[in-house]
């Protein structure tokens, strides 16, 4: 398990930056999305090693960088590629997946640039406690409540 693998570690270097890198909760905002074995996925920040160890243990192919006929393009933080490029490296039916919080992405621009590059479905789960660390996902169906840290799955 991750955890197990990353635990030692952490506390042996003992810094926020080797939380945000190996801490297997990282993974725990990707629970919305339905990730099976044959899926194959761009995770585009492959400095978050617990992270691209959870993906490689849910999809069958795992790639840091934007690859062509993906399944998923995921990103946590900033997003540094357009909304509109990523649907091209998309198979049919695929996914783009972001993970943010409104100071690094605001949230209804990501939302406006989707629509425009012609994503037909946007769901949206805001986290708790954030992005980083979430114990809790809302689905904005449910909740008016504004939170700062969300994940956005556009199809």
């Amino acid at each position: 398990m991750i955890q197990e693998k990353y635990n030692q570690l952490i506390y042996d270097l003992a810094t926020e930056k080797a939380i945000e890198i190996y801490s297997h909760t990282r993974a725990n905002i990707l629970s919305p999305v339905n990730i099976k074995s044959e899926d194959t996925v761009s995770f585009l920040n492959e400095e978050i090693v617990s992270v691209v160890e959870y993906l490689k243990e849910k999809a069958s192919e795992v790639s840091t960088t934007l690859t062509d006929n993906s399944d998923y393009v995921i990103a946590f933080g900033k997003l540094n590629i357009a909304p509109s490029k990523i649907k091209k490296s998309l198979k049919d039916g695929g996914a783009f997946v972001m993970a943010s919080d409104n100071d690094t992405c605001d949230l209804q621009m990501l939302q406006t640039l989707c629509q425009d590059a012609g994503y037909k479905t946007i769901d949206i789960f805001y986290a708790a406690p954030d992005y980083k660390y979430a114990m809790e996902l809302f689905s904005s169906e449910y909740t008016k409540e504004p939170y700062s840290s969300y994940i956005l799955i556009a199809k």
